[in-house]
């Protein structure tokens, strides 16, 4: 699909603006909005989009921005992984949440920064991460393990770890993080990671290379 394409830019708008118009929109409780672009649209600051999400069990994000990168729109990318998603879409209260994905087809989480420190669903039992950058400073990390009580089920598709500006390991290696994991993570029975083999649109299984564990 042609991101220039008109038709998918209305389609963007469009459908979300009737889901927050709907008169009840509390009686949702699914919802994937995948293959978004990185436009701050009105909506997402608005109330009932709050209310929308206030209900769900499941929601599942994913973003493309790799054709926008090309276009001089990086302050959009930016400020979508930076402001919106973890401010509008992720920060209303959902206490009703049990499966979460979070996926962007570029590395997100240190450059640009989303800070996801304070965010907790207590009923979290499935976590999708893909494209979240890992640090030392362990936002990703803390994140997974405040839902230790309740995690039983993590993916983490394609994120890597960050190696800083200068040449050499990374201040944060896989094998800790992973120790750390299986120390804290009580309630964990699954653990699957994948590696892409490209970055680019949400197309299922078709782009992984392999599961790794």
């Amino acid at each position: 699909m042609n991101w220039t394409n008109l038709d998918y830019f209305s389609l963007q708008w469009t459908l979300p603006m009737a889901l927050v118009n709907k008169p009840h929109p509390q009686t949702l409780t699914s919802l994937t909005l995948k293959n978004l672009l990185p436009l701050p649209f009105v909506f997402y600051e608005t109330e009932a989009f709050a209310r929308v999400l206030s209900s769900l069990r499941h929601l599942s994000i994913s973003m493309h921005g790799l054709d926008f990168h090309a276009h001089g729109t990086e302050a959009m990318w930016s400020l979508m992984w930076s402001r919106t998603i973890p401010l509008r879409v992720l920060t209303p209260p959902q206490p009703q949440l049990t499966s979460l994905i979070l996926i962007s087809d570029q590395p997100v989480g240190v450059v640009p920064l989303m800070d996801l420190s304070g965010l907790f669903y207590p009923a979290l039992r499935r976590l999708t991460m893909g494209g979240m950058t890992f640090d030392e400073h362990r936002c990703m990390e803390d994140f997974i393990v405040r839902h230790r009580a309740t995690l039983n089920s993590l993916v983490l598709d394609s994120c890597p770890m960050f190696f800083g500006t200068t040449a050499g390991a990374p201040h944060r290696s896989w094998a800790t993080v992973c120790a750390r994991f299986q120390e804290t993570l009580e309630n964990l029975v699954e653990l699957q990671v994948w590696l892409r083999t490209r970055w680019g649109w949400e197309r299922g299984d078709r782009n992984r290379a392999r599961r790794c564990a």
